[in-house]
């Protein structure tokens, strides 16, 4: 029986978050455990080899893959990774040449051509959902049938590179096997989330949808396309119990781009939650456009103590801009509701947008201010590939593209004509200090969560990260 590796290839937190490392998360890679679920219902022997969970190194991940001897690895790679897994696919062909090296995920989806054009260690590109190819693929490699008949694939044949077509996306999510988060390091122990976003420990999050029916011309939307489909609350509650019951979970985060698309679904989860008697809190990411107050009421009753907005700008120009399709009064109203209801709010900005300024970005911070939030992340906009805007960026301003370089965090990838590096770096740190140090939000934090004492530790670790980078020069 042949063996199949999946990684999750190595990103530390200083790559991913510079001198913010110490206060950074490390999530587990849902789309890796819907694969291994899909490859174990087939049949095949399958193991996940999470980096960056473990910080393992490259010599120590290539020793242990000699070890297991697999036919086949699989990596699935965002853009600011995808040189670190090329590096680790390249010591991988030297020590196992036999090996067929596979590449799936957001960068290779949105970039194609390019990526095996430039990463030739790597065999075969899997575009799109993966679930939907990951089977046919494994069954024409082991039968020696032609991969062109395996559509949502590129690969090299004679020199050439070959894409099969896009594979049709998945209609019924719930077809899909349950996540094998098992053959994940223990996920009660293993990752680190951001500690804002944890009421309760240990913590885990989920995606429960998949697809955007909204048109932000930042986000790229290549991998999961523009139509909306959804796991049913049957299947959610059944993950929950999993989580619950087998590992310990007691708080979730959904981070579907819009968790409450479906006010029926989520209230028919709420439903079930209560009906369940489950002890554990949970949060979410919303538009300012779902929510009312009706909804909001059955989600605290559930244990829902957070919600997470997508806000991105207080200029009104920028929203329409970058085609948000929200309102600064929609937001108002629904971090207004929020608060009224007992649950918690944090809003998501970014700074260094397509027509920003001085003037729009000043705008932010005043605007975030006079939300009632009670936290607050502002980023560099980073250019993705598979986004509209990465095509068109040359309109609005000059922007460094060397995939390893576009950080939301780190430093500014992109700079809107008329400012400089200097700039957005300033404002960034500007913006950061006048939200937090206003006695409401300095002191809430004491309360933020239930089990300050359990997280000290990573609470003084933040914080002293937080500390260096904005306040030192």
């Amino acid at each position: 029986m042949s063996k199949i590796v999946f990684i999750s290839p190595p990103l530390t937190s200083e790559e991913m978050y510079g001198k913010l490392a110490l206060g950074g998360s490390n999530e587990a890679l849902l789309g890796i455990c819907y694969l291994a679920a899909v490859v174990r219902d087939n049949n095949l022997n399958v193991e996940i080899i999470d980096m960056p969970a473990l910080n393992l190194g490259y010599e120590e991940v290539v020793n242990m893959l000699i070890k297991r001897n697999p036919r086949y690895i699989g990596f699935t790679s965002v853009t600011l990774a995808i040189y670190n897994a090329a590096k680790l696919a390249e010591m991988i062909k030297e020590k196992i040449p036999n090996v067929i090296i596979l590449i799936g995920g957001a960068h290779i989806t949105a970039t194609p051509k390019e990526t095996m054009s430039k990463f030739h260690q790597f065999d075969i590109g899997v575009i799109g959902e993966g679930e939907t190819v990951i089977v046919d693929l494994f069954n024409a490699l082991e039968n020696d049938l032609p991969l062109q008949g395996v559509r949502g694939i590129i690969f090299r044949e004679n020199n050439k590179i070959i894409d099969t077509g896009p594979a049709t996306l998945i209609k019924d999510l719930d077809e899909l096997p349950m996540p094998a988060w098992d053959l994940l390091p223990d996920i009660s122990k293993n990752y680190t989330p951001t500690l804002y976003a944890v009421r309760r420990s240990p913590s885990f999050s989920l995606i429960t949808s998949r697809g955007c029916a909204f048109q932000c011309t930042f986000c790229d939307r290549s991998v999961f396309g523009n139509k909306y489909r959804m796991h049913s609350p049957e299947y959610i509650i059944a993950m929950i119990k999993d989580l619950y019951f087998s590992h310990g979970i007691r708080d979730i985060r959904f981070n579907d781009d819009e968790f409450m698309l479906s006010k029926k679904r989520t209230k028919k989860l709420c439903e079930y939650i209560v009906e369940e008697k489950l002890d554990f809190s949970w949060s979410c990411l919303a538009r300012a456009s779902s929510i009312d107050a009706d909804i909001l009421r059955i989600m605290k009753k559930a244990g829902c103590w957070q919600i997470r907005f997508g806000i991105e700008s207080g200029s009104q120009m920028v929203l329409d801009t970058i085609n948000k399709g929200i309102t600064l009064e929609q937001v108002e109203r629904a971090v207004s509701l929020t608060k009224q209801e007992g649950i918690k709010s944090i809003g998501f900005f970014m700074m260094g947008l397509p027509k920003e300024t001085i003037q729009t970005i000043r705008e932010t911070i005043d605007f975030a201010k006079k939300l009632k939030l009670d936290d607050f992340k502002i980023n560099y906009f980073a250019p993705l590939p598979g986004s509209q805007l990465y095509s068109d960026l040359s309109k609005y301003g000059k922007a460094n593209l060397d995939w390893r370089e576009l950080h939301f965090h780190v430093k500014p990838s992109f700079i809107p004509y008329g400012l400089t590096e200097g700039d957005l770096i300033k404002l960034n740190k500007l913006a950061f200090k006048e939200f937090y140090l206003r006695p409401r939000i300095i002191l809430s934090y004491p309360f933020k969560t239930k089990y300050f004492l359990r997280n000290i530790k990573a609470l003084v670790k933040g914080g002293t990260a937080l500390i260096n980078h904005y306040y030192r020069k």
